[in-house]
């Protein structure tokens, strides 16, 4: 039982160290190893731009959405005062995620040539 259990132990061990023996050999060997950057970004102020332009491009067809979603809501309504109110829950939220997405792009632009600035 013991004898198993090593057995499995070291080919579980080898089945981890022979991939990484295959990129050694494939690099030439050597001890120094080294990632490139996956980020474009070379400083934080570029990486925050990075992220806040991915934020953008998929939150502004969301709050586009979300805006003719609560038009709609407005003509579904009819005059009822109930779901008038929601309607205008919605549009009100809306608005505010919008007015949030453009203040963390201006204050992110605004970060960015201020740091470029210091420089």
């Amino acid at each position: 039982m013991i004898r198993v259990k090593i057995r499995h132990i070291y080919f579980t061990l080898i089945s981890f160290l022979l991939p990484l023996a295959e990129a050694m050999a494939k690099v030439g060997g050597g001890t120094s190893f080294s990632l490139p950057n996956p980020i474009a970004a070379g400083t934080f102020p570029d990486f925050i731009k990075k992220v806040l332009d991915v934020v953008l491009q998929i939150g502004v067809p969301v709050a586009a959405l979300a805006l003719v979603y609560s038009g709609f809501l407005f003509v579904k309504a009819r005059g009822n005062a109930q779901e008038l109110e929601t309607a205008k829950k919605a549009f009100v939220w809306t608005v505010i995620g919008v007015a949030i997405l453009l203040g963390a792009w201006i204050l992110a632009t605004v970060i960015d040539t201020t740091i470029k600035n210091l420089q």
